[in-house]
C-alpha cells in the first residue's frame, strides 16, 4: 500500500494507471501490486542482461488508487489480516531516495518486503515526487523538503491502519531528510536510516537524532562519508554516516533466519 505526492497518470477510461514525475498538491493513497517471479533472489530485482540465469524482473502490474482517505483505510482493513503472532504483528514503511520513478519505488518496496519475509499486505511505501535524473538532484532536494507534511500524514494513517501492529520504517538516501523531521516518534517501533543523504550541520538532523533514541530500535547504516571529489556525491559537503552510529540493535519482526538486503548506493 502507498501514499504518493505525484500526479496520477490517467488512461482514456479514467483509470489511474500510475504516477508521473510531477509533484501534486495533494497526497494520493492506494494499493500497488507487484509481480515477484519464481526464482527471485534476495537483493535482486531481476532481469539483468549481464547476469546469466537471472530471474524475470519484478514488475508493477496494477495500481488501485483509493478515492479518499476513508477508502484507503478501508482497503487496509480489508487486506491486513488479523494478527496471529510475531510473523504478521507489524507493518513496514519504505521511504526512497532521489532519482526514482513511482514504479521503481513500488518494485523496490516489494523486493524489500519479499527479502525480509514481510507479508505482502503489511508493506507500505511513501513515494515523494523525485525526478528520474541524476542531473535533477537539486530539484529533488527541494521536493523532499516540501514532502515532510505528506509523509507525516501517511505515517499517521499507517498507524491507524495498523490497528496496534508495530510500525517499522526504512528510509534510504535523501528520503531520510523527510523522515528525520516528521517521523511520529511515539508510534514508531524502529527506524532504519540507510545511507542518509543529510548534512550533519543541518539543524533538523542535530535536533532530531537525540530524540530518535526514544524509539526502541534505531540504526544508521552508511559507508564512510564521501568527500566532494567522489563522483557519487552531488552536494558540496560530506554527508551523515562517518562514523557509523549504532544506537540500538535492529530487531525487525521477521523470521530469525531471514537474510535481507538494504539498498546500497546513494544514487537511488
Amino acid at each position: 500500500m502507498y501514499g504518493t505526492t505525484r500526479q496520477p497518470v490517467i488512461d482514456v477510461g479514467g483509470k489511474v494507471t500510475g504516477y508521473s514525475l510531477v509533484r501534486d498538491r495533494k497526497t494520493h493513497y492506494g494499493r500497488a501490486l507487484v509481480t515477484i517471479p519464481k526464482g527471485h533472489k534476495v537483493g535482486s530485482e531481476g532481469g539483468s542482461p549481464f547476469l546469466p540465469g537471472e530471474a524475470s524482473p519484478l514488475v508493477l502490474h496494477e495500481v488501485d488508487q483509493a478515492e479518499d482517505v476513508a477508502a484507503f483505510l478501508d482497503i487496509a482493513k480489508r487486506y491486513l489480516p488479523p494478527v496471529t503472532g510475531p510473523d504478521n504483528g507489524y507493518v513496514l514503511v519504505f521511504i526512497h531516495g532521489f532519482n526514482n520513478r513511482f514504479e521503481d519505488v513500488a518494485v523496490r518496496a516489494a523486493r524489500l518486503g519479499a527479502d525480509l519475509g514481510v507479508p505482502p499486505n503489511d508493506m507500505f511505501m511513501f513515494s515523494w515526487a523525485s525526478m528520474h535524473s541524476v542531473g535533477h538532484y537539486p530539484v529533488d532536494e527541494a521536493t523532499v523538503d516540501v514532502s515532510e507534511t505528506s509523509l507525516k500524514d501517511l505515517l499517521a494513517k499507517v498507524v491507524t491502519a495498523a490497528r496496534g501492529r508495530a510500525v517499522h520504517v526504512i528510509a534510504h538516501s535523501m528520503g531520510n531528510r523527510a523522515m528525520l523531521r516528521e517521523v511520529t516518534l511515539e508510534h514508531i517501533e524502529s527506524v532504519v536510516s540507510t545511507l542518509p543523504d543529510a548534512l550533519p550541520s543541518h539543524a533538523y538532523f542535530a535536533e532530531t537524532l537525540p530524540l530518535l533514541t526514544d524509539i526502541k530500535n534505531l540504526i544508521l547504516r552508511d559507508t564512510p562519508a564521501r568527500p566532494p571529489t567522489d563522483w557519487t556525491h552531488l552536494g558540496t559537503y560530506w554527508r551523515v554516516g562517518k562514523p557509523v552510529e549504532y544506537l540500538n540493535p535492529l530487531n525487525l519482526a521477521c523470521k530469525p533466519d531471514t537474510k535481507y538486503a538494504i539498498p546500497t548506493g546513494n544514487s537511488r
